[in-house]
């Protein structure tokens, strides 16, 4: 279907300057007490009688990260984007106004509905100057946590992503499924990256390398905690093409959710490693009081190779952290369960013509790659035959990761993103049960650039029973 066209940053800046001063705009210093930054003010749309209604308008602006301007695609007029709060069973109703001078759409990751009609349909294309409504019927099923949608125009989408168009979506009931967390200070967290091709100032050029990673729609950020206080941080990698590596120094993250799903117990880390597109939650307690740096190894700046992206502050009077959870919610370990078909796709590539493919295929929107029987549970070995990063994603559904490598990993709850490492291959579990999803969606390495250069395939899952038994295409 083809639709709209007829169906078919700087308030606490500091980063390091080349003059070796840590900085707010290229001049002054961090506050004594850092800001409370870390929530975005972009507009939030929450649901009034079970339906969340909310009006995105897509268009072209000039907005400031920090000092640095860039030429944006906005949400709005917010390059951090919008923030869609919702719960299971109710409906999110999107008028998306297309003031841009190209085609766009709009994509709910993680969504695990309907792909058809006016629902998470990427067949969908709104036009220069026309709109669409979106209507999704969040499932009963659809597991509480965060997810984030964005522009996923074939061809289009890395650069539309990358110059901002997304924004956030989250499912409520967390806490429900994991009481202690209850009442805890909430902070949203959001990446975005942009390459600026050309530009005459020398903190753009010499430190940032003209590479803008923007957390939560500045450069940096900076707010307090009290002494032994845990936090829950939400976490969202909405950049286009590159994963997002998180350290606070001297603490740990205790990870409970990943790409909307709590997982099985906590896993401690002291990095944090998040694919493009993938999500995590965490617990953070914080130490004793000071200043804690918050980085992100592997981004250049001037001085090395590791990019500062702001500080907690930690004062006040003390309190007791939030002890570890025991109690998770129970998730099906799919490999007790026999798999109906197994699949092998290679993630290869072809760098004299910069293209990249899925089993030897350039997308094409008008064929079926894959078909599956509603009810199957399948395994899919998935190869990266090339010497690129690569990250899969599927549309509707999540999947369980059984192996890395041929190494059986332990079973720690569902995926909807993942790193496929170079030379080596990942293998999954994938649940196509529920009769929500049944129609076409796609499959897709989340690095955008290498979507859009043909690293994509259409999946449709269809119900053996027959046509006469078709569900309603939004989701309800």
């Amino acid at each position: 279907m083809r639709a709209a066209r007829a169906p078919p940053h700087w308030p606490a800046l500091l980063l390091f300057c080349l003059c070796g001063l840590w900085v707010q705009g290229c001049a002054g210093t961090l506050p004594n007490h850092a800001e409370d930054q870390a929530l975005p003010t972009a507009q939030e749309y929450r649901s009034e009688n079970g339906v969340v209604s909310a009006v995105l308008e897509a268009r072209e602006d000039t907005v400031k990260i920090g000092a640095v301007s860039i030429d944006a695609m906005t949400y709005n007029g917010s390059y951090a984007g919008p923030v869609i709060r919702v719960r299971p069973g109710e409906l999110i109703r999107v008028h998306l106004i297309n003031h841009l001078r190209e085609a766009t759409n709009i994509h709910f990751h993680g969504y695990q509905g309907s792909p058809k009609g006016h629902s998470d349909n990427m067949h969908v294309v709104v036009d220069p100057g026309q709109s669409f409504d979106y209507e999704l019927r969040v499932p009963l099923t659809q597991p509480p946590g965060l997810y984030w949608f964005h522009s996923h125009l074939h061809g289009d989408a890395e650069r539309q992503v990358m110059r901002g168009l997304s924004g956030t979506w989250i499912v409520e009931g967390l806490a429900d499924q994991l009481p202690p967390i209850r009442g805890l200070a909430e902070r949203l967290l959001v990446f975005k990256e942009d390459r600026l091709e050309t530009s005459n100032e020398p903190f753009v050029n010499q430190v940032l390398h003209r590479y803008i990673r923007s957390i939560s729609g500045n450069l940096s950020t900076g707010f307090t905690m009290r002494p032994g206080e845990t936090q829950l941080w939400r976490i969202a990698n909405e950049g286009a093409d590159q994963p997002v590596r998180l350290v606070l120094q001297d603490h740990t993250f205790r990870i409970i959710a990943r790409d909307g799903a709590a997982t099985t117990h906590e896993i401690d880390t002291g990095e944090l490693r998040i694919d493009p597109g993938g999500r995590v939650e965490v617990l953070i307690d914080a130490g004793p009081p000071g200043r804690y740096e918050l980085s992100s190894p592997g981004v250049y700046t001037g001085t090395g190779k590791v990019r500062r992206l702001g500080e907690v502050e930690v004062l006040g009077i003390p309190e007791a952290p939030s002890p570890q959870l025991t109690q998770f919610p129970a998730v099906e370990d799919l490999r007790l369960r026999p798999a109906a078909s197994t699949r092998t796709l290679a993630m290869t590539e072809n760098p004299a013509e910069g293209e990249f493919y899925l089993d030897g295929k350039l997308f094409d929107h008008r064929r079926i790659d894959t078909r599956v029987p509603l009810g199957a549970i399948e395994e899919w070995l998935i190869r990266n035959d090339s010497d690129e990063y690569h990250s899969f994603h599927i549309h509707q559904v999540s999947f369980q990761v059984v192996e890395i490598n041929d190494v059986p990993v332990p079973f720690d709850g569902r995926r909807d993103t993942v790193e496929v490492p170079v030379r080596g291959s990942i293998r999954i579990r994938l649940a196509f049960t529920d009769p929500l999803i049944v129609g076409e969606f796609m499959y897709h390495c989340h690095v955008l650039e290498h979507e859009d250069r043909g690293m994509m395939a259409n999946i449709e899952v269809y119900d053996a029973r027959g046509p006469g038994q078709e569900i309603c295409t939004t989701g309800r």
